[in-house]
């Protein structure tokens, strides 16, 4: 258990809910995911177990128990947790793309837990932030290296992080070239 984590303050706030609504742990997954398979997400959120649960995960579950802004602020304040710094970075710089990853990861590995899924999206935010620094040192460089660069970024902002990686050798080989 996460102790004293956005994570275990919400997952008994959702557990307070569902129970004062009368909903099984399955009512709820279906309730809120429209799939009855989701019944060990919602027991993991409320025993506690992810820390810092991903918003996709949480907002159907908040929206189906009617949890308020203020009772999501008092989780946060009771928490006192500190923010991942380069996760919240990935978040804000490339939503989308993190989205998109999760969409992913939702769909290959339908039964991974909460922890599997924050530890996914974690080491996808620290790639992410490796390719674009890679990048970003590839804006100097003219004609097929710019190309390249181009190319790099269409592919990390479709979330194809082989093509980048593959893309970014190339560039760098040529970048050597060019300084040799």
């Amino acid at each position: 258990m996460a102790e004293n984590s956005f994570g275990k303050f919400l997952g008994e706030l959702i557990n307070r809910k569902r129970k004062s609504l009368g909903l099984t742990q399955l009512q709820l997954a279906e309730d809120a995911y429209g799939n009855s398979n989701k019944v060990r997400r919602i027991s993991e959120l409320e025993n506690g177990i992810v820390a810092n649960p991903y918003p996709k995960t949480i907002d159907p579950i908040i929206v189906t128990l009617g949890i308020s802004e203020e009772e999501l602020s008092e989780c946060a304040v009771l928490s006192a947790s500190k923010p991942d710094a380069s996760l919240d970075r990935a978040y804000r710089e490339a939503k989308h793309l993190i989205e998109e990853i999760a969409k992913q990861f939702e769909h290959s590995h339908p039964d991974a837990s909460l922890n599997e899924f924050d530890e996914f999206l974690r080491s996808k935010a620290s790639e992410w932030l490796e390719l674009k620094k890679r990048i970003s040192e590839l804006d100097s460089i003219e004609g097929t290296v710019v190309e390249l660069h181009t190319s790099a970024n269409d592919a990390l902002a479709d979330g194809d992080f082989d093509q980048v990686d593959a893309l970014l050798l190339q560039a760098e080989e040529l970048q050597q070239e060019k300084r040799t």
